[in-house]
């Protein structure tokens, strides 16, 4: 006896038929939905820059410019390109539906064109190969001590500050990139291109601090730069208005207890 409930064999070739089309469709309208960015990034010469790093915005997806300053990334018609790269400022382009986007860098002036102290003199940061760190006036200012040393705890990485004692005036023990001899780890210290002590200036006398922590610093100072070099810059006379400034506190003390001196010869 035959099984009357089983649907004929055209029912299943046509709901095959169906399901295969389906596919096609779901395939064609992905495809349509992808919508491919390229382009060209160049510096304000039309250089091409490499390493461009293309992002787009809230999202994962990503790209990264090759030798020809060429790149390639998938992004919605409605997203945001982010463009990134070293000394250059950032750059946010809407897509708006298009497929070729073109970027121009550029320079981030205030990044390049910050001077650090090194060495004999002074060098752009764009130009600077060593590992330096430096500190204003304006970071010193505010804090509450008298003490150079204590002023850059915390203001310079690597750059280790020990306060040995509490008592009133004393100061500090530099050290740069941790203990390198048994015998001595404190680095040399400059004032103007003077060797001295970092805490017998005057904190308001100060216009930067400089730390060279690498190599290249015994490479200008010799042998007693083995440990890092410390290179502090005083005020000088500029040009413009004349500013004066005050700063100064009081302070009293008295004997906790009184001694009766003697100061009768004869006695």
């Amino acid at each position: 006896m035959k099984n009357s409930a089983r649907p004929p064999r055209a029912l299943y070739s046509a709901k095959r038929t169906a399901v295969f089309l389906w596919a096609i469709v779901a395939t064609i309208v992905g495809a349509a939905a992808q919508n491919f960015v390229s382009g060209k990034v160049t510096d304000p010469n039309g250089e091409p820059l490499t390493g461009v790093s293309v992002n787009v915005a809230a999202s994962a997806a990503a790209a990264v410019t090759d030798i020809d300053g060429n790149y390639r990334i998938d992004a919605a018609a409605d997203a945001t390109l982010v463009f990134s790269y070293v000394g250059c400022l950032p750059e946010e382009v809407a897509v708006k539906g298009r497929n070729t986007i073109d970027v121009v860098m550029r320079d981030s002036q205030e990044l390049l064109n910050e001077v650090v102290v090194v060495g004999y003199g002074t060098q752009k940061k764009v130009n600077l190969t060593g590992a330096v760190a430096a500190v204003g006036a304006e970071t010193l200012e505010n804090r509450p001590t008298n003490s150079v040393a204590q002023m850059l705890q915390g203001a310079m990485p690597n750059v280790n500050i020990s306060v040995n004692t509490g008592s009133p005036g004393a100061g500090g023990t530099l050290n740069i990139r941790g203990k390198g001899s048994i015998n001595s780890n404190s680095p040399l210290i400059l004032i103007d291109g003077v060797p001295g002590s970092i805490d017998q200036v005057n904190p308001n006398d100060i216009e930067s601090i400089s730390a060279l922590k690498d190599a290249s610093s015994a490479a200008i100072y010799g042998a007693r730069a083995a440990f890092g070099v410390i290179l502090v810059t005083t005020r000088k006379a500029s040009e413009g208005k004349a500013r004066v400034t005050y700063s100064g506190y009081v302070s009293w003390s008295q004997p906790t207890v009184k001694t009766d001196f003697v100061t009768s010869g004869y006695e």
